[in-house]
């Protein structure tokens, strides 16, 4: 798998807004500095995604499947995270990820 890292403020920002194009076994990886319900929304974002949340101890915490495109909406994971991956729409549902699954790097 073929990951971006977004580990700046900025980074995290940008994350894949204005992309019109995004890879099954692509992803961006955010990195936050601090554990929390960081909130995610999809403006100018084209590309449905998957986005898992991931704690500190590395598990899954939340997924949230098939976010709507270019939606204000901003969503929060159940739980607190340190970690989101996101993944072109399918991809939990096609690779089993679930919650409870240990991110193992």
């Amino acid at each position: 798998m073929n990951v971006e890292i977004a580990d700046t403020q900025e980074k995290r920002e940008m994350g894949l807004k204005f992309r019109n194009s995004f890879g099954e076994v692509e992803g961006m990886f955010f990195v936050f500095s601090v554990e929390d319900r960081h909130g995610f929304w999809m403006k100018d974002t084209s590309i449905p995604l998957d986005l898992i949340f991931f704690n500190s101890d590395k598990k899954v915490v939340d997924i949230f499947k098939n976010m709507p495109v270019f939606s204000e909406e901003t969503r929060y994971p159940k739980s607190s995270c340190l970690f989101v991956l996101e993944v072109e729409a399918g991809f939990c549902e096609k690779y089993g990820i679930v919650e409870r699954c240990t991110l193992d790097y």
